[in-house]
């Protein structure tokens, strides 16, 4: 007989002090759907900024998601699975650990194939720049079409080790909503 337990996750980086450059990038876990539960931590990078290669960043963690959610762990003669049901991140973090365009990317949108477009409303103010997705019925994104590549305006060069983990809809997966962002 086993038991499963469901975890949210949530990955961003956080500077150290405000004069260095020094970055940690935790990976923290929260049971799902448990009103007392309290974040802990999965994992943590240090350096001098974000790290280079995310898959080496995500390598430890993808191999020991796989093997709590394929093979589980023992606890009180109960073999419990751990399941990832939500990534919760910010944009930043979630184009870097899917290695996808980033928020004001020309093909940026997580969930629709859609063209942003760059809006200033007003000429007179330079930083007031915002990237909208102007098109209503633009076709999903599916976990497929995601996964194939088919639309390669919206990924970078390689692919992250979180296509690995199957047993999720990468773009369901991931928390994130937008209408319209300031930049």
């Amino acid at each position: 007989m086993g038991s499963d337990i469901k975890i949210f996750v949530n990955i961003d980086g956080i500077p150290i002090a405000k004069s260095g450059s020094s970055q940690f990038w935790p990976i923290l876990g929260k049971i799902a759907w448990v009103k007392r539960s309290k974040p802990f931590i999965i994992g943590v990078y240090w350096g001098p900024k974000k790290p280079i290669d995310v898959n080496i960043y995500l390598a430890d963690f993808v191999e020991e998601a796989t093997l709590l959610e394929v093979t589980g762990f023992e606890y009180c003669l109960i073999i419990v699975f751990v399941t990832i049901v939500a990534f919760i991140c910010d944009y930043p973090a979630l184009s870097f650990i899917l290695c996808i365009k980033g928020h004001t990317g020309y093909f940026s949108c997580l969930k629709c194939v859609t063209a942003s477009v760059s809006y200033r409303p007003n000429v007179n103010k330079r930083n007031s720049i915002f990237i909208v997705f102007p098109e209503l019925n633009a076709p999903l994104r599916t976990d497929a079409s995601f996964r194939f590549r088919e639309n390669p305006q919206h990924h970078l060069p390689g692919s992250s080790l979180l296509e690995n983990l199957f047993h999720f809809n990468l773009l369901m997966a991931f928390c994130w909503m937008v209408c319209m962002l300031q930049i």
